[in-house]
């Protein structure tokens, strides 16, 4: 509604409306929390705390972009090498992301912990002996009820970045090998073919290698990673500094030490390392180490 004053800024009309009223008393409660969450900042620290936060959040998605596109280049190059090498094996296009291969193994349900571990690194599992009423029953050569058969299968794509880790035998496989186990189903009409050509392209490709390389070069001390994940740590720091000040309440930052702390970080001071502690009470002995002045202690008559 209009009034016959002037509108003064920060100050309600004389005459509002019902939702008006609602409206202005909402505002008000709104504004004295701001005001009292933000009163330790001064007027350019209360205008920076949003764009700072702003920054941060960017330079943040700015470093999980960069890893999404090194995970994209690096898949499109080498998945498009393992294409060119399944179809001079085949003759055909593969699509590595829709191959199968698959892996035939016996889960023991009747093992436990100690007799896994007995089995793996082909020690004799320690038995203790136990108390029984009736004669111990005699273990066949092999229970077959102790078995179940079971059937594990991943993408050609997930098997080659794998790599097998240059092994196709397992204790777990014993007396036959991932490569006797396994078969691959590359398209319609070239169902249960050997592993073993597979396993040798995965081993030439060598993604590990490929991966390696592109990862040394995205964070090395010029690489596009490092540069990013830099910014963001910086941005990050000077807004949790100031979040600190704001809460100095639970973080026990004051202002003085902020400054300190934000040359540091801009480099206009030259940083310090102290010993960390987590107690408050030697907060401010760590930010503020003692200063000798070259006098010598006193020396009281307790100590003598």
């Amino acid at each position: 509604m209009t009034t016959l004053s002037p509108p003064v800024s920060g100050r309600a009309p004389v005459l509002l409306s019902k939702t008006q009223w609602a409206q202005n008393e909402a505002l008000s409660f709104i504004a004295s929390i701001v005001q009292s969450n933000f009163a330790l900042l001064d007027d350019e620290q209360k205008n920076s705390y949003p764009q700072l936060h702003r920054k941060a959040q960017a330079d943040l998605e700015a470093v999980e972009t960069e890893i999404k596109r090194i995970k994209d280049t690096f898949k499109s190059s080498q998945i498009a090498a393992l294409k060119r090498e399944l179809k001079t094996l085949t003759g055909v296009d593969i699509n590595p992301e829709q191959a199968r291969i698959y892996t035939r193994y016996r889960e023991n349900i009747h093992e436990d912990l100690n007799e896994y571990l007995s089995r793996i690194s082909g020690d004799k599992p320690a038995r203790e002996p136990r108390f029984t009423f009736s004669p111990p029953r005699t273990t066949r050569a092999l229970d077959e009820s102790r078995f179940i058969e079971r059937v594990h299968s991943v993408t050609l794509w997930d098997a080659a970045c794998e790599n097998f880790s240059y092994r196709t035998d397992s204790r777990l496989l014993k007396p036959y090998s991932y490569e006797q186990a396994s078969h691959i189903d590359y398209a319609e009409g070239l169902n249960g073919q050997a592993a073993g050509p597979f396993i040798a392209i995965a081993r030439r490709l060598d993604f590990g290698v490929q991966l390696n390389r592109l990862l040394e070069q995205a964070a090395g001390p010029a690489g596009s990673l490092m540069r990013l994940a830099v910014d963001a740590a910086k941005s990050s720091i000077e807004f949790e500094l100031l979040e600190a000040l704001r809460n100095n309440t639970v973080s026990k930052v004051q202002r003085r030490d902020h400054e300190l702390l934000l040359g540091m970080l801009k480099g206009n001071s030259t940083p310090h390392l102290w010993p960390v502690s987590m107690g408050l009470a030697r907060k401010h002995r760590f930010i503020h180490p003692p200063v000798d002045t070259g006098a010598r202690p006193a020396v009281s008559e307790r100590s003598l």
